[in-house]
């Protein structure tokens, strides 16, 4: 672990810690842990200092349990399933792409994304240890059609989020989850590669958990965590990894068109009026839900007609 790290681990707890104290402990000067602790606060973590007492971070910070997490993954799934943990990497997404391991589900997990990305290529915020940056690589055989993956997730997210108490979760086509008309989550699915009978597809899940009110975010948005009481971040992850493994396996053996038949159930967009965004040009109609591929139908000048997604954009129409 780098001393960024280490620093984090030692201030967790929420109080006050010397400054010449973690220097020692570290094995570095105390010009270094400053430095250090320069690099914490622009990684979002609310870092002050008190002369004669040191540094500290209000209220703690509640870290990802590495060891949990593995542990109860391990005691519930074979080697099949890995695991990583990070505290800080450029994109929990483009970490699996980058990598190639013998697993069916190999899944990464980051407190702080210093590059995270959204749909289209817009910033994902992810301010450290606030949120769930979760991805997961998925080996599919080749010639199996995954049109409605990203549908399918938002419908798995949503059916647990729903099922821990919190009954106003929709998902807005083609990856928002929304509670109370406020986004609190993403899905970005992306091809990695094809290896020799099999395909393999990244999908990256950004919840909200407990961001900062002063993120300067484009849309309205809302905080997940606060909303299921009892529920703490680890624990939802690990519901969600078993959430995901069981809707990937069941997506394999061609189950995609009876999961999509929930879509109605959470569907945002259901009975308003939309405009889609293809390149420069703008279609406004009447939304009609979606076909058994996933597609988006949109009834405009009489005719109905399916898009897909990638550089499509929905915007309700007030």
């Amino acid at each position: 672990m780098n001393i960024s790290g280490k620093l984090i681990e030692i201030l967790a707890d929420g109080h006050f810690h010397s400054g010449s104290v973690m220097a020692k402990e570290l094995g570095v000067t105390r010009a270094a842990v400053w430095k250090h602790i320069i690099k914490l606060k622009q990684m979002g973590l609310n870092v002050f200092s008190v002369s004669g007492k040191g540094y500290k971070i209000p209220g703690g910070v509640d870290l990802l349990n590495k060891q949990w997490l593995v542990e109860s993954i391990g005691s519930k799934f074979d080697s099949k399933v890995k695991l990583e943990v990070f505290n800080s990497i450029a994109s929990t997404n483009q970490f699996l792409i980058d990598q190639s391991e013998p697993v069916k589900f190999h899944f990464c997990l980051s407190e702080y994304q210093y590059a995270g990305r959204g749909r289209l290529g817009r910033q994902w915020h992810s301010p450290f240890a606030r949120n769930i940056y979760l991805s997961v690589k998925y080996k599919f055989p080749l010639l199996l059609d995954v049109s409605g993956l990203s549908l399918a997730v938002g419908i798995w997210v949503a059916e647990l989020i729903e099922g821990m108490g919190c009954s106003e979760v929709k998902v807005k086509w083609p990856n928002d989850i929304l509670i109370n008309d406020r986004k609190v989550g993403g899905i970005l699915t992306e091809l990695s590669s094809a290896e020799v009978g099999s395909r393999e597809v990244v999908i990256g899940l950004g919840l909200n958990w407990a961001m900062p009110d002063e993120v300067d975010v484009e849309q309205a948005w809302g905080n997940l965590g606060p909303m299921l009481n009892g529920i703490s971040r680890n624990q939802m992850v690990l519901a969600l990894i078993d959430k995901f493994i069981l809707g990937l396996n069941e997506f394999e053996k061609g189950r995609k068109y009876s999961q999509l038949q929930n879509w109605s159930k959470f569907d945002f967009l259901r009975d308003k009026k939309i405009s889609i965004k293809l390149g420069n040009r703008s279609i406004n109609g009447n939304y009609k839900g979606i076909n058994e591929q996933g597609f988006i139908l949109v009834e405009a000048d009489g005719n109905i007609e399916a898009y897909s997604g990638g550089e499509v954009s929905v915007r309700a129409v007030k």
